[in-house]
């Protein structure tokens, strides 16, 4: 589990490196992209630290809760992220000529909203 975690968590990153760095790579649909890869990062990270602790205990034999594997597993921050890119989506079929709405801003300031809410 570990070693398919790290490759997850590395592809994940790999992903947000080529996102930042492509300049073609500014268009809306692709920060909504970057922030899902973002949150998988996360998400991986999480699991990775929780697989790593799974297996310390294990090797120790140790049979008592951490404190913190209540606060690791509710970061679920990767739903919210594709419940944004099908807003955009909804957004650009059902609403094409409010351009408000499809602009970068706007979508930026949904996805501050979602990870706070996140995180709250």
């Amino acid at each position: 589990m570990i070693g398919y975690t790290s490759s997850a968590l590395g592809l994940g990153l790999l992903f947000i490196f080529i996102m930042i760095v492509d300049k073609r790579c500014d268009t809306i649909p692709i920060m909504l992209i970057t922030n899902s890869c973002l949150t998988a990062f996360i998400l991986e990270s999480d699991m990775l630290d929780i697989d790593i602790f799974t297996l310390e205990n294990d090797l120790k034999q140790i049979s008592y809760e951490d404190f913190f594997c209540i606060f690791r597993g509710y970061i679920s921050l990767f739903n919210f992220s594709f419940v944004l890119e099908a807003l955009y989506r909804y957004i650009i079929v059902v609403y094409p000529n409010r351009l408000f709405f499809q602009s970068a801003r706007f979508q930026g300031l949904f996805i501050c909203l979602t990870w706070i809410f996140g995180i709250l």
